[in-house]
Parts: structure tokens; sequence; C-alpha cells
């Protein structure tokens, strides 16, 4: 049902309104298709009433304004098969569905469901189909139909190799497309596709040595250093053979793993922050220390990471091209990225790798930098294979791999004076990068940016970039300046409470003047008539009569006191 339309469809439709469009309109409906194979449809018109099967249903003229669908019956198979149990016949049942985008609202080129009940042949190692129902739709007919002539000729036969390969051929004549139809041979070449899959895992293949050593399970001869990708035919394929493998990890000759900052500050396990990028420090912090009437020292601030969230998880799709190039499309924020990386992967120059980007489907930052793995892997694979390849990662595996924001840990000292202006700030910062560098040595220059806007007085830190065998984080939806600016904040709140002050005036109190602003930014402030911060907060506080509500607020609570 998942691939049925979308949630919001789903969650507003019906079943009823889903198959009288198909009656009525030829709706290439996927539960119609579905229902074909064993349910009964009751109809009331006036006063009479009547049952009738699906397939009945469909093919009838359009119903008319005085014709109602009551209700739907589902044949009770569990019932069916246990009345048979005593011959231990087993009940195969599979729906397929093929259309431009797996998920959503996307029409399909060619749906089926297909049913078959099978026991074991008595005189042979086969299994026998004793009765079966295939249903196919949307392939240009008006309706979903039953392919009786197939399910007459597999019942009673015993599953072969040669039985599949002449239903197959029948098939092909059952689903004749109409001229206007599109891609009708792709349409029909997927009936028999699907038909041949149903039955396939009940056919023995004899592997020919001509193609040794294909089809026979051996070790990865680079596993032991290099962790390798699946592809496969189908999503659910791909998915099958992945939760079969078994990962044993080697911890021989291994340091225990760096799980938290402060493990990586005893094992100085650090990413260096090349010189361009390492903030520079204002002022005097001893000077400003003892300047001040009252100090916190060594207060602490925990910031945890971030999901992103994003709408659709990562995901990319390649195409080879002529002339030894490479198409890719990619849900990446930075295509420019991937461009360069997939050509030092594949060992071709630039230009011929062309990357599209033409949605991200929710990014935040989290489709930068982690989006090209996804992009790359999808590019290797089709480079070597020569066809299209698409990849995407399920929500859990994205959650797992992505990182997120990144944690610090902060710890600082401040001293201010009985007004609340502050005099000195120190910080030490640990922030946790994970195990990969990322964008993470630019963190600590454009969070610190975002600090100085405030007046501090003197302002010193100490930030180190920690390494640590976590999931590598990256840019997240404001990266640097959100943590920057919950820093100062905290600060600026502390320091009010100790005093027992209003926060705003704390606040106004530490607002840069343009010479201190000057001083900060060492040639960044522009012009004096350019800074105009000051009076647009006294415009605002005037404008929205602030000191006034804010004193009614107060009076309000004062009189509203509970007395619990």
């Amino acid at each position: 049902m998942e691939k049925v339309a979308s949630g919001f469809v789903r969650n507003s439709a019906s079943l009823g309104g889903n198959l009288v469009m198909a009656q009525r309109n030829h709706f290439p409906s996927d539960i119609a298709t579905v229902l074909v194979v064993g349910s009964l449809v009751n109809l009331m018109n006036g006063l009479k009433s009547e049952e009738i099967t699906m397939e009945e249903f469909l093919r009838r003229t359009e119903l008319d304004s005085k014709s109602i669908l009551v209700s739907v019956k589902i044949l009770d198979w569990d019932r069916i098969m246990s009345i048979s149990a005593g011959t231990k016949m087993k009940l195969l049942f599979e729906t397929y569905r093929s259309a431009p985008r797996p998920l959503g609202n996307a029409l399909p080129y060619l749906n089926a469901a297909l049913m078959a009940k099978i026991s074991r042949c008595v005189s042979s190692n086969g299994m026998v189909v004793s009765d079966c129902r295939f249903a196919f739709g949307a392939y240009g007919t008006k309706h979903a139909i039953r392919a009786t002539k197939v399910e007459e000729f597999l019942t009673g036969k015993v599953v072969s190799v040669d039985v599949l390969y002449e239903a197959v051929m029948l098939l092909r004549s059952i689903v004749v497309l109409d001229d206007d139809t599109s891609y009708p041979a792709y349409r029909s070449s997927l009936a028999a596709g699907f038909l041949f899959e149903f039955f396939s895992h009940l056919v023995e293949v004899e592997l020919n040595k001509q193609y040794h050593p294909v089809g026979e399970l051996l070790a990865e001869s680079g596993a032991v250093i290099q962790a390798y990708g699946m592809v496969a035919d189908t999503q659910k394929h791909v998915d099958m053979a992945a939760d079969l493998v078994v990962v044993d990890y080697d911890m021989e000759n291994l340091e225990p793993p760096i799980l938290s900052v402060e493990e990586a500050v005893r094992k100085s396990s650090f990413f260096e922050v090349p010189s361009f990028f390492q903030p520079k420090q204002v002022g005097d912090f001893s000077k400003g220390m003892a300047e001040a009437d009252h100090k916190i020292l060594s207060a602490e601030i925990k910031l945890g990471s971030q999901y992103y969230f994003y709408m659709e998880t990562q995901t990319a799709l390649a195409v080879p091209d002529e002339d030894n190039c490479i198409v890719v499309y990619s849900s990446i924020q930075a295509p420019e990225d991937a461009q360069s990386t997939i050509s030092r992967c594949l060992g071709i120059p630039e230009h011929k790798v062309r990357v599209i980007t033409r949605r991200v489907g929710g990014g935040f930052g989290g489709k930068a930098m982690k989006a090209i793995p996804v992009a790359t892997a999808c590019a290797l694979a089709a480079y070597n294979l020569r066809r299209p390849v698409r990849m995407y990662m399920n929500r859990k595996t994205d959650m797992k791999t992505t990182g997120g924001r990144h944690p610090m840990e902060v710890t600082y000292s401040v001293g201010f004076k009985e007004d609340g202006k502050i005099t000195a700030l120190h910080l030490d910062i640990l922030i946790n990068a994970g195990i990969g560098v990322d964008i993470s040595p630019i963190i600590p220059l454009f969070m610190v940016g975002a600090i100085k806007k405030y007046d501090w007085g003197a302002f010193s830190f100490d930030i180190k970039v920690c390494r640590t065998n976590h999931s590598s984080k990256s840019a997240m939806r404001g990266p640097r300046e959100v943590q920057g600016t919950f820093i100062s904040e905290a600060v600026i709140e502390h320091v009010a409470s100790v005093l027992s002050m209003d926060v705003d005036s704390v606040r106004i109190n530490n607002l840069h003047t343009f010479n201190s602003l000057d001083f900060f930014c060492k040639g960044a402030a522009g012009e004096l008539k350019e800074y105009t911060l000051p009076s647009i907060w006294d415009k605002l506080a005037a404008s929205s009569s602030f000191k006034e509500r804010t004193d009614m607020i107060k009076q309000f609570n004062m009189c509203n006191k509970c007395c619990c």
C-alpha cells in the first residue's frame, strides 16, 4: 500500500472511490488489480443487491448515479489453506508494480498480482501448481484482467524452466497493448518478468562451468582492507542481500575507541585548524578580570548534536554517457564538490563528469558534504557496469551515517561590573568533530565571529576540534552561528541572573559601540554612519511599547502569585 499514491492521498481517499474510478474512468488502479485475483463486490441498485467478482465489476458498463458500491469481500485464504492442510499446500502471493518513480504520485507502466497454491510432487523433487490466479493491469487496457489461459496452462504442472518459458510466451500473447500505448515492448516484458520472478525460486538452474566462478560463494580478495558495496537488479534484492551480510570486526591491535571529547583531549586526538582559519583573540583577559566587580568561574554549557530530518534521504542516479562520460543526478547542495570527487574516483577529467541537482528534497547542510559518498558510489558502479545505477539510503542508515550538528562542551569564565557591563570573557570549547574532518576546521573561526556580536571588553578562548570515533559531523542549518549565539546568550543570561537584573538591560549595556566593534572586528566594522544597531534597538523598543508591556506583565505576575 505504500506504493499507492502518497500518504496524503491515502489518508484522504477511500477504497470505494479508487475502485469506482477504475470502473468508470478506466483509472489504472493498483488496488483493483490486486483485488481481481480474489475478491467479491457487493452492489446495490435501488432495492436490488447482487454479489459479483471484481473482474465482472470492472467489465460492466459504467455505474450510474443510482448504483452504490456497498462492500468488497476479500477471500479468506488462511481458511482455504487450512481446509487443504492435509495436502501440505503452500500459498504464494506477490504484487508487482513498475512506474516512472517507485513511490508517490506516478501512474504505473504495469501492475500485477500473482497468487498460486503449490505442493511438492510425489514423483519428483519439483513443485506442482494446483491452483493459480494472475491479474495484470495498467498496460493500456481499460481495466485489469485475469490471464486465464496462463492459469489453465500452469494448473497441474510441475514448475520447471521449460514450463515457465511456455507460460511466459503464452502471457506475451495475452498482454497485448493498444497501438497508442507508450513503451509497448517495455510493458510487455514487464509482465513476462513479473511472472518469471514469481516462480523463479522454485526452479533449479544448473550452473554452467563455462562462467566459473559465477554463482559460487567466494571471499572478496580485498575485503580485509576495503569495505564493499552491493549492486542488484532491484531494491528488494539488494536489501535481502544486505540483510544476509555478517560483519566481523577485527579488534586485534586496535586502540579502544574515543567516544568523548574528554578522552580525545587525554589522547591528544585533534584535527588541525589551518592558520588562516584560526580566530584572533581580543584584549587582555587578565586585565579585564582585574577590573571586574563580580566573577563567574568555570561555568559549563553542553550542546548536543542534531539530525537534519530532511524530507527525502540521500539519493543519486548515475547514467553512463557517450565518450566515456557520466551524468550523475544527485540531491546534493554542492554539486561542484561531487564532480571533483567523482572525477578523482573514476580517474577521468572533471569535464567528463556532469552532476545535476534538480531538487534537494530538504538539505539544511546535510546534503553538502554527506551527499558526496552516495553520488560517488553510484557513479563508480554505473561507470564499471556501463548501465544506470540508482542508490538511496533508508532513514535508519541515513541517520547513522550523516552525523549532524557538532556537539560541544564549553567552560567559561566571565568578569563584569555592578551595572552588568562585562569586562572579560574566556571560553574553553571542545568540539566533537567525529571520525572525519568534513567542514570542522572552519567551525572555530565563524563561531567566534558570532560570539563577537557583544562587547566583552577582553575576549580570549581555547578551542579544540576533537577527533572521536563517532560519525563525522557536518554543516547543519546555520553552522557555527547557532552555537556561537547560544553561548553568547547563555553568558548574558547568567550574568543577569547573578545580578538579579533584567536580561535585556544586560544586553543593552554590552552592545557594541562603533569603536568597540572596530576593535573586535579589525576593519570589518564599516563606517560610523552605517552602524545603526543601538538606534534600531531603541526604535523597536519604542514602537512595540516594550517597557510598558513589560511593566504590565510584572504587575500581573505580582498580583497573581501561586499560593500552593
